[in-house]
């Protein structure tokens, strides 16, 4: 079963190896492999209800298999550790589930265009691997990460691409400087708003926030001059994170915005980023569309209702207005 491994792999501290092209699992014990096999049944079975619950259930089987070592998972040249334990990148053991098809089309058909990517809320880093990676066109990233329990797993995979990547331990938010506590019970969900998804535990009582203006400047990068890919998945304050970046707005620099889809309130994204001249676009796993409506932006948010949040696409440069109609013409 261990036969045929990456000549360039360390198994030091490693439990699991699974290559999802195709679909080799190489777990270092019997005991492992029991694991492994158990989770990507459980994904498996949960495919036809869209994976709904898919967290909870590897959970549980997490307390009743415990692991303390890490998974590694890897795709053409690309890889990504976490700890085998985790309730949720283990889903990537099923080789046909796609984490954010949707992103993924979109960064894909733009990976030709020099930019720099800014990764706010890059949890372990996986799309901060994938952009600054081979297969997604060798950028620049910043990956902006608060939280001391993801920061670890994020160093460790970035390690082998640290030429291209810069860590930033902070918060992003409508200002720099202010030390807030972090909320939630769930690495994937921490968030700086007291009461998203109905969570007000503390994960972390001291976090310090910054605007994506001043990380831009921070980090010598002229949104005038160079062009920029902003991602937000900071779990309901991402209007507040915008409103902090009045520059980049004005720059060349395209958001890509995660807008809560359920159980909450209605959705402010489309009339706000409307309001200062930019323009919506819906990301989708085949492409993308121009939303010229607020009745548009809220049937599609109805007809993506198969996951708790969508993704937008959102801007008001011309370079990328010009850049998206070329990419959907090819």
């Amino acid at each position: 079963m261990t036969a045929h491994l990456p000549s360039s792999f360390d198994w030091i501290g490693t439990a699991n190896l699974f290559d999802r092209r195709s679909g080799s699992l190489h777990p270092r014990s019997a005991y492992e492999a029991t694991r492994c096999r158990l989770l990507q049944l459980s994904s498996a079975s949960l495919a036809p209800i869209k994976h709904l619950g898919i967290s909870r259930v590897h959970g549980l089987i997490n307390r009743l298999l415990p692991s303390d070592s890490w998974t590694t998972v890897t795709d053409g040249s690309w890889s990504f550790s976490y700890p085998s334990g985790d309730y949720y990148w283990n889903r990537l053991l099923l080789s046909n589930w796609d984490y954010e098809p949707d992103i993924d089309f979109f960064l894909r058909s733009v990976k030709n265009i020099p930019f720099v990517f800014i990764d706010c809320g890059a949890n372990f880093g996986y799309w901060t691997t994938r952009i600054a990676g081979d297969e997604h066109g060798r950028h620049r990233c910043i990956a902006v990460e608060p939280s001391p329990v993801c920061l670890t797993s994020l160093q460790r995979n970035v390690e082998r691409i640290s030429d291209r990547v810069s860590i930033i331990d902070k918060a992003i938010y409508s200002s720099s400087g202010c030390v807030a506590p972090l909320f939630g019970s769930r690495h994937a969900g921490y968030s700086l708003s007291r009461n998203w998804n109905g969570d007000t535990s503390i994960a972390h009582p001291r976090v310090t926030t910054i605007t994506i203006d001043d990380l831009l400047v921070d980090q010598g990068i002229d949104s005038m001059r160079t062009p920029v890919i902003v991602k937000l998945d900071i779990e309901g304050v991402e209007i507040s994170a915008m409103s902090g970046a009045t520059d980049a707005i004005a720059g060349d620099t395209m958001f890509i915005v995660e807008d809560f889809a359920e159980g909450g309130p209605e959705s402010d994204l489309y009339a706000w980023v409307t309001e200062r001249g930019m323009f919506v676009y819906a990301l989708n796993a085949d492409g993308y569309s121009l939303l010229t409506s607020r009745e548009k932006f809220k049937g599609h948010r109805r007809f993506g209702r198969q996951s708790r949040s969508l993704n937008f696409a959102v801007t008001r440069s011309r370079f990328w207005i010009e850049q998206l109609r070329l990419a959907r013409d090819r």
